[in-house]
């Protein structure tokens, strides 16, 4: 967090508590098919 406080030129007595990005990536990620149908149970519990 010591970069970002730097980055943004923060006065010392304001410390960032987290970071959240925000935007859209530059790079299209391609996602996984990770279904598999032998995982699913159709059990019945009386």
């Amino acid at each position: 967090m010591n970069y970002i406080s730097e980055l943004f030129d923060l006065p010392k007595n304001i410390k960032p508590y987290c970071v959240l990005p925000i935007g859209y990536s530059a790079v299209e990620i391609n996602q996984k098919d990770r279904y598999d149908e032998s995982r699913i149970h159709k059990e019945i519990y009386n």
